[in-house]
């Protein structure tokens, strides 16, 4: 269906939001669950392989409707930057049209909500009451949609460490918590090892050369599970991407040259993948 809408012979739509990566298979977005990347490896190399040279699809993970990413795949701080800068390697090496939402170029995760009151999204607020008359148990209603709530996705951006992340001088409409101390805009450009830094590098590299925009997708080791590889093939030029999806060490198909790294999220090449490595070659 997408191809008969999107297929440039046809000069219909131009391009298709697929939404069916947003949740693993047998999930919804209330489910307290963690995110499998393989699944998006298999998703995404499916739409490569099979959607026609003539089509273009949409690139994204995030949008108003649904909690951040980052999140969903591991909220574990430790591999808060890494798994950030996983996601931006993924979206800005395949091909089709990148759409960044607001916050995740700084690497933005779940607000830390710890009452009802400090929710706004009404969807979120009628399920809590639902479910509390249905257990009365505020604890349960309330981890539910804190799972899964759209306002995660709608607290103000994060423009500096000043009070209200400087977003404003008065209080905004929604809870910030103080996330906003460390991950935010003006401290991140100063940081040129951030997650806005490396998303800044990869834009520059898709804008200067064609074959990341273009090139034919090349899957290697497709089989492999938790490894997510392939090559961006165009012409005579060539890049290569790999990608661990778990935080555990993985086994590397290729071998690496660390001379020959352009972008990576650690700052050197090992004989594994370490968690959430993400390298282009």
């Amino acid at each position: 269906m997408s191809r008969l809408l999107t297929a440039e012979s046809r000069g219909e739509l131009d391009m298709v939001f697929s939404f069916d990566h947003l949740e693993n298979p047998g999930k919804v977005r209330f489910d307290d669950y963690r995110y499998d990347l393989n699944y998006l490896k298999a998703y995404y190399t499916n739409w490569m392989q099979n959607y026609g040279d003539d089509c273009w699809m949409a690139l994204f993970f995030e949008n108003h409707d649904n909690p951040r990413m980052t999140s969903k795949v591991n909220p574990n701080p430790e591999y808060r930057d890494t798994l950030g800068k996983l996601l931006a390697m993924i979206q800005l090496t395949l091909k089709g049209t990148p759409f960044l939402f607001q916050g995740q170029e700084l690497g933005m995760v779940n607000a830390d909500f710890s009452s009802i009151d400090q929710f706004r999204d009404v969807e979120g607020i009628n399920l809590y009451h639902e479910m509390l008359a249905k257990t009365n148990s505020p604890d349960e209603a309330l981890k539910r949609i804190t799972c899964g709530s759209r306002d995660h996705a709608r607290t103000p951006v994060q423009w500096s460490k000043e009070h209200y992340g400087g977003f404003s001088t008065a209080g905004p409409w929604l809870y910030m918590g103080d996330d906003y101390q460390k991950y935010n805009i003006q401290e991140e450009l100063k940081n040129p090892l951030s997650i806005l830094n490396f998303y800044k590098r990869l834009i520059a590299i898709r804008k200067r050369d064609q074959t990341l925009v273009y090139g034919e997708f090349l899957p290697v080791a497709e089989k492999k599970k938790n490894i997510f590889c392939y090559y961006r093939e165009l012409g005579d030029t060539k890049y290569y991407v790999e990608l661990n999806l778990t935080e555990k060490p993985q086994r590397r198909p290729l071998k690496c040259d660390s001379t020959e790294l352009i972008v990576t999220n650690y700052e050197s090449c090992a004989h594994v993948l370490r968690a959430y490595e993400a390298k282009s070659m």
